[in-house]
């Protein structure tokens, strides 16, 4: 019976990693970038930067690893980050108010199997494209991170 749940979990660890290749190619189909105006929409698009673990996991303590967002009009998002011999993907939805950037995501692919539940926020600057002071917790394994990143594109 425990096989049974193993694969059950792989496979669907699988399904949502294709539905998200999957969902990001057809995304860059609809559009090749050039409708987006910056003005009415300043988070759509790439960013890229770099996160911090906090004390929660003492071995990887104030090292940097990368981390980006790709932010869609439709209020939702994706995000890649890397640790060594890993790297995480997550969907979910994001929202500005103001100057302040919140979003939550599921992870699509995180160790063992489980999918996490995050929440985070930053931020917004629109004269430097910056998201900044971003904190992150994951809501099972109570870690917490700080990032900050700037829009690429």
């Amino acid at each position: 019976m425990m096989l049974f749940s193993t694969r059950t979990a792989s496979c669907r660890s699988v399904i949502c990693l294709l539905l998200f290749i999957c969902g990001t190619l057809l995304q860059g189909c609809r559009s090749d970038g050039s409708d987006i105006n910056p003005s009415n929409s300043p988070l759509y698009g790439l960013w890229t930067g770099s996160y911090s673990v906090s004390a929660t996991d003492p071995t990887y303590v104030g090292k940097s690893f990368f981390f980006s967002f790709t932010i869609y009009e439709d209020g939702t998002m994706t995000y890649k980050s890397k640790t060594p011999g890993n790297d995480v993907y997550a969907f979910g939805t994001w929202s500005l108010s103001g100057t302040n950037f919140s979003f939550k995501v599921t992870t699509l692919n995180y160790d063992g199997g489980y999918q996490h539940v995050q929440a985070g926020s930053a931020t917004y600057t629109s004269s430097q494209n910056m998201l900044s002071n971003g904190t992150i917790t994951d809501s099972v394994t109570g870690g917490k991170s700080s990032w900050t990143m700037t829009r690429v594109n």
